[in-house]
């Protein structure tokens, strides 16, 4: 039997953006994570060379400081559900990329596209938590901050697991599933009302 506690939790689901919102940010998440480790095994595989795979995780950082100067600002003035969307589908050309490239095991252009999805990567994340906090009242914003943090939570440990069972199936699997994920959750956030900006 349900406690109150759980119940009320749960109630957070009855706003249909806010579900919208959740669903699309888990695929997101699950496929960020899938992606990750799949580029790691495919950097290695393709060179061999564990200084490949640090130059990955430094190509994936290198945009997120000096966009930190803009991606605040950007969540501030702008539609933050279509900096969402617009990230997603720069998600969805990335994996794309990852998927022809691990096709063709050609390793330089790799970090290119690593490092424009780093730079979508750092507009999502400050556009989606103000995006979300428009999606329910104030009274029940650390609700859905709590169910927002579990997400991210189950698809950082959920993710990696199922990116290195994917790759078994091939380098292309993984970053296509991620690419599918990317797809829905762009779609998601399409859906998504639109809402006026609150500088």
């Amino acid at each position: 039997m349900m406690t109150a506690e759980a119940a009320g939790g749960l109630a957070i689901f009855r706003f249909r953006d806010f579900r919208l919102y959740v669903i699309g940010r888990l695929l997101w998440g699950l496929g960020v994570n899938i992606q990750t480790v799949a580029l790691a095994w495919l950097v290695y595989d393709i060179t061999n060379d564990p200084l490949a795979l640090g130059l990955i995780g430094l190509a994936a950082f290198l945009p997120t400081v000096p966009l930190s100067l803009f991606t605040g600002a950007a969540a501030d003035h702008f539609d933050r559900r279509k900096i969402v969307f617009w990230t997603y589908v720069l998600m969805v050309v990335g994996a794309l990329a990852l998927m022809a490239l691990a096709s063709q095991r050609i390793a330089w252009p790799i970090y290119l596209v690593v490092v424009a999805i780093g730079s979508a990567r750092a507009f999502t994340s400050p556009a989606g938590q103000a995006l979300m906090a428009s999606l329910v009242p104030d009274e029940e914003y650390s609700t859905a901050a709590a169910w927002s943090s579990s997400i991210n939570q189950t698809a950082t440990i959920v993710g990696p697991g199922l990116g290195g069972l994917l790759y078994i199936l091939g380098p292309t699997a993984p970053f296509a599933v991620a690419l599918t994920f990317f797809v829905i959750a762009a779609a998601m956030a399409w859906r998504i009302a639109p809402r006026p900006v609150k500088g």
